[in-house]
């Protein structure tokens, strides 16, 4: 099964940001809060939705995504050789 786009878990929020477990935690769930706030049905416990978290931070979503999902080398050969 591939990977969501769309949302992000604790973990991805401690990589993006540097921040331990409990930070990362709190972060997530002022997302979700946003996200409710806006009227939206928020994701199980844990995760939030991508986009509410860049609209939070200020990153976009090319650079969340790099860094929670790094291509592979592969995948940057493959694009150096249609470049």
């Amino acid at each position: 099964m591939a990977q969501s786009m769309v949302l992000m878990d604790t973990a991805d929020v401690m990589k993006v940001m540097g921040f331990k477990r409990t930070k990362a935690a709190g972060i997530v769930q002022k997302a979700n809060d946003y996200t409710e706030s806006r009227g939206y049905i928020t994701p199980k416990r844990g995760s939030c939705y991508i986009k509410a978290f860049c609209k939070l931070t200020g990153l976009s979503r090319g650079e969340v995504l790099e860094v929670i999902r790094p291509r592979s080398e592969g995948q940057k050969c493959q694009e150096e050789l249609e470049m």
